[in-house]
């Protein structure tokens, strides 16, 4: 009996303690009927050190309401936004020397009564890797050109053949030091040097500089020689000279590479038919000497010659962007570059009359600046890309394998934190014959996101293709989507 009423007293005294402490400490809930609904996305699980990232978050209260602010915290940086549905905000690059998991939280809060304050939390990780520095350096295949002994009025036919594991960005092309050619994002590059006049009579030296996307060069080089036309006989007694015998064609060789060999040994060049040798003299000028990176360019070229201009053509970082027929004047408006801004465009012109005689004007530069409202911006777009296959050509829309083929359409989407963007590029390549050239380009967009569509056809039946998109924006960062696979049906 005892017992019993020893545990009604405490149970007693336990119930009055907990009556005093709600009496002193009264607590009120939130108000849960205003906890805001949170979704984020970002537009990369895994990147480099040197890349940034987009999160997003979309909130909203269960009847629909703005929230009264989303603040996203990552690399110890809190940014965010008030009275909105949705807030992005873009981090990196990110300092760190090994593989890193980045944590981000994203709070969206909806304030309650008085001093009441309904939140809701998600947490996130982004893997960040250090990017390695490849160290590895292109490879030269060979050198073809078209003579090492040449005479006064000849030209000198010059191609270049590399590749690369991870690319190669650029080749230059240099005669005597001095920048003739350059061609982008190309494994081959080639030029013509003359017709040489004697003013050029004597030994002469070209160099390549082959770039791959690391930054990493290879200098191959070679030399050739310009001689007066009488100089290749011998000299009797005081009659004219003994002319000499021509040599039998060689197979092209490769040339020297730095640090030694000789030059490449010639193959027969061709010359045109006729009795018409003149070459047409062109000329090719800008409409300014330097650029924003948000400018368009005019590039016009002129052409005259003792006989009809039958064509021309204007090329922009040794890629035939005009060509113009039956005419000695032709116009290409290009632009704008924002990934060439702090680097320059190179343009240039050939032009052909009736006889196939060509003349043509050596490389000049405009040089990119970056537009000064945009100079001090570091952060890259983001960009995705989506592909499929279609079936085009054929009879009746019956399967004709002889009339038809398939084709990729793709479809890329950009943004940027700066609310434009200046330029997207699209690229194929076929993983058994690698080409490293955008297949097409969009510019001077009517709507944001900015948003590149294409369909090039036809595909090599039986064959996997990887495609992927670039974006800049008009300070020049560029973002580079996720490379996709696309395999084309057996024929």
């Amino acid at each position: 009996m005892f017992l019993i009423s020893k545990k009604l007293f405490l149970a007693s005294f336990l119930m009055f303690a907990l009556s005093l402490v709600f009496f002193v400490s009264p607590v009120k809930a939130a108000d849960w009927s205003k906890k805001p609904f949170l979704t984020v996305f970002t537009s990369a699980k895994t990147v480099s050190n040197e890349d940034s990232v987009a999160i997003t978050a979309l909130a909203a209260t269960p009847v629909g309401e703005m929230v009264d602010r989303i603040q996203i915290t990552i690399d110890g940086k809190t940014e965010g936004c008030e009275n909105v549905y949705s807030c992005r905000i873009y981090a990196g690059p990110f300092n760190v020397a090994k593989q890193t998991w980045m944590k981000y939280t994203v709070l969206a809060i909806k304030n309650g009564t008085g001093s009441e304050e309904s939140g809701t939390t998600r947490v996130g990780y982004i893997l960040v890797k250090p990017k390695v520095k490849d160290i590895t350096k292109p490879v030269l295949i060979k050198i073809i050109t078209s003579g090492s002994q040449l005479s006064v009025g000849d030209s000198l036919d010059l191609k270049i053949l590399t590749k690369d594991k991870i690319g190669i960005a650029k080749i230059e092309i240099l005669l005597d030091g001095e920048m003739m050619e350059i061609c982008e994002n190309q494994t081959e590059c080639g030029t013509i040097f003359g017709p040489f006049d004697e003013n050029q009579v004597g030994e002469h030296k070209y160099e390549f500089i082959v770039t791959n996307v690391s930054g990493n060069s290879i200098k191959p080089w070679g030399k050739f020689s310009v001689k007066n036309i009488e100089e290749s006989g011998t000299s009797g007694g005081g009659g004219p000279a003994t002319p000499a015998t021509p040599a039998t064609p060689a197979t092209p060789k490769e040339s020297g590479t730095s640090g030694g060999g000789g030059p490449a040994t010639p193959a027969t060049p061709a010359s045109p038919t006729g009795a018409d040798k003149q070459a047409p003299i062109i000329y090719i000028s800008v409409d300014k000497s330097e650029a924003l990176s948000t400018d368009t360019i005019t590039f016009t070229a002129y052409a005259q010659d003792n006989a009809k201009i039958k064509k021309m053509n204007i090329l922009i970082n040794a890629k035939e962007v005009k060509v113009c027929e039956d005419t000695s004047s032709c116009t290409f408006i290009g632009g704008p570059y924002p990934d060439y801004a702090g680097t320059s465009v190179s343009y240039g012109a050939n032009a052909y009359d009736e006889a196939g005689n060509r003349g043509w004007r050596v490389y000049q530069y405009v040089k990119i600046i970056k537009n000064s409202t945009t100079s001090n911006d570091v952060i890259k777009p983001a960009v995705s890309v989506e592909a499929q296959t279609n079936f085009v050509g054929g009879d009746t829309g019956v399967i004709n394998y002889s009339k038809g083929g398939y084709s990729i359409k793709m479809t890329a989407e950009a943004t940027d934190n700066s609310g434009s963007i200046a330029k997207i590029n699209l690229y194929k390549s076929n993983l058994a014959k690698p080409f490293i050239s955008p297949i097409d380009s969009c510019n001077n967009f009517s709507s944001y996101p900015a948003v590149c569509k294409t369909e090039q056809g036809f595909l090599d039946f039986g064959a996997r293709y990887e495609y992927y998109a670039e974006a800049f924006d008009a300070a020049g960062n560029k973002a580079t989507s996720e490379v996709g696979y696309i395999d084309v049906p057996a024929k």
